[in-house]
């Protein structure tokens, strides 16, 4: 486990009680007996076992909202640790089955590992001990003790519409607030809330018109991490930085950001490394009239999903440069100044890919190490032309390429191979499929209301159009107006579906598709109508495939 120095950040909520000493733990029947640590074998020749040997270090920061855990890994025993983490409990000496909570690494901790855990319970003395599991048993470090800070708790919800409000609330010196927290309303000043370091809910700063800076909220360091509730900063006229949530470090429930026409960039958010969250809104910037870059999310390196929308004068996106893991989608969606998306070179693989409606992109920038994606969906960009940094995917799930009126092929995806629905649409000077010349399977191609397309040169390596796992199969050729021939889909050899081909004023050269029916031609409904030429199946079958 010879790895760089790691920190996981993990929620947890304690439960008061603690576990009876009687336990077991299922999950690692080999190891010794509860307390049991000795490293050998007594009354036996065997050779002694020799189990992982680990030491407990002093605890890190220590807030009422979380406390950070130290540990060192010294060495592995006779066989590799397969778990690694922490014990605590309120007396010394706990174990992995007699304990007040048991706090694995989740993944493979380094030699010098850390774990962050939320919602400690208040003013308790407890003990921390590392503990290290391999094949042979568990090994413990040394008890470290440490007593976590006492809490002002608010229950209930808290609403704070006038600066009254704000300063007779701060006067409390809350330090938590069991619900969610609404400011709003005429409220101008929040560093009465200084005190505050957690609010378990949600927190919605909306709709104010005097508030100019955050500062107040300097003590949150994490958000939203026991409902997943999002922080949400929406439509505050006044609003001209987010300075004051310079201490958040995590935002589980997500951040949107939205509908502040005086925010010029994030800065703020500087200390910023993950967001979480629940569907698609995990961290959201919209409608940010005077935006211009993505300065104070240097730090940010984790996010479910990110999107970035309606956004005029955004152009540049750098600052997401250490991003490194977008878990779920990005979406770009209608920022008109942005030219590439030069900064998000880190990712290598993420689920889906919208770029939509970006009339300054000329490429696609900033993909180019992607591998692995299922969805990518290019639409309505006005000027794109190059699509060369999509060059690393070679399979996906959806490819859609529809309304981009400068594109004139598909060159620099020469690596695909197979997608399973292909959509192609409203592309005015589209002139040829080339860089598709090795996707040899789909289960779904449509190619429609594309003006200038001839034929269907570049796909001359398409051999099958299948019906995976019970999935929709269909080759429809839907209003070219150009469309001479189906020249290009001469390899195409099986279609498990329907084959739909209407539309097509100049169309009359189907003979690109003798070797389908040559070999019993499409499993299932055939519509060839309202095209300059409409062969029949039966004359598709006897060679009458052209006019």
């Amino acid at each position: 486990m010879k790895l760089n120095v790691t920190t996981y950040i993990v929620g947890f909520l304690f439960l008061i009680c603690s576990c009876s000493s009687e336990s077991t733990d299922s999950d690692n029947p080999s190891r010794p007996a509860d307390g049991e640590e000795n490293n050998g074998d007594e009354g036996n020749n065997q050779d002694p076992i020799v189990l992982p040997e680990v030491k407990t270090l002093d605890i890190g920061e220590l807030l009422i909202s979380y406390a950070e855990f130290k540990g060192e890994l010294i060495s592995e025993g006779d066989s590799p640790v397969i778990e690694i983490g922490f014990v605590i409990s309120t007396e010394e000496g706990a174990t992995i089955e007699s304990n007040f909570s048991r706090h694995p690494i989740p993944e493979e901790a380094s030699d010098n590992f850390s774990l962050i855990v939320y919602d400690i319970p208040a003013d308790i003395n407890f003990y921390l001990r590392a503990y290290a599991l391999n094949a042979d048993g568990v090994g413990y470090g040394n008890d470290i003790a440490f007593k976590t800070l006492e809490d002002n708790a608010f229950e209930g919800n808290v609403h704070l519409d006038t600066q009254e409000k704000v300063v007779n609330f701060g006067e409390m010196g809350i330090t938590t607030i069991n619900g969610n927290l609404t400011i709003t309303g005429t409220v101008t000043d929040l560093s009465p809330l200084s005190s505050l370091e957690r609010v378990r809910s949600a927190i919605d700063i909306i709709s104010t018109s005097e508030l100019k800076t955050l500062h107040g909220l300097d003590n949150l360091t994490h958000t939203g991490y026991l409902t997943q509730s999002p922080l949400r900063i929406i439509s505050n006229s006044g609003l001209e930085s987010l300075q004051g949530l310079n201490g958040l470090v995590n935002a589980a429930g997500g951040i949107m950001i939205g509908s502040i026409d005086s925010l010029v960039d994030l800065k703020g958010l500087d200390s910023l490394q993950k967001v979480e969250g629940k569907s698609n809104l995990s961290l959201y910037i919209s409608n940010c009239a005077s935006l211009n870059s993505l300065e104070g999310l240097n730090n940010l390196e984790s996010v479910r999903d990110l999107h970035i929308a309606v956004n005029p004068l955004l152009s540049d996106i750098s600052a997401l440069a250490n991003l490194a893991n977008i878990e779920n989608s990005l979406t770009i969606h209608s920022c008109p100044s942005l030219v590439d998306l030069n900064g998000i070179q880190s990712i290598t693989r993420l689920t889906e890919i919208s770029i939509l409606n970006n009339d300054g992109i000329t490429n696609l920038k900033g993909l180019e190490n992607i591998d692995e994606v299922q969805t990518v969906v290019i639409s309505d960009n006005e000027i794109l032309t190059d699509v060369t940094a999509l060059g690393g995917i070679g399979q996906l799930e959806s490819l859609v390429f529809s309304r981009n009126d400068t594109m004139v092929d598909f060159q620099g995806l020469e690596r695909i191979t197979f997608v399973s629905t292909l959509s192609i649409e409203d592309n005015s000077i589209l002139e040829s499929f080339a860089g598709l010349e090795n996707l040899e399977e789909v289960n779904e191609l449509y190619v429609n209301r594309n003006p200038i397309i001839k034929n269907f040169n570049g796909l001359e390596g398409l051999k099958r159009i299948s019906n995976n796992n019970s999935l929709k199969s269909i080759l429809g050729i839907f209003s070219n107006p150009e469309l001479i021939s189906l020249e290009g889909l001469g390899n195409l050899a099986s279609l498990e579906g329907d084959l739909t081909i209407t539309n097509n004023g100049n169309l009359s050269n189907f003979c690109a598709l003798d070797l389908l029916f040559d070999s019993n031609g499409p499993g299932r409904e055939i519509v060839i109508e309202d095209n300059n030429f409409n062969p029949s199946p039966e004359e598709m079958s006897t060679g009458t495939c052209s006019q």
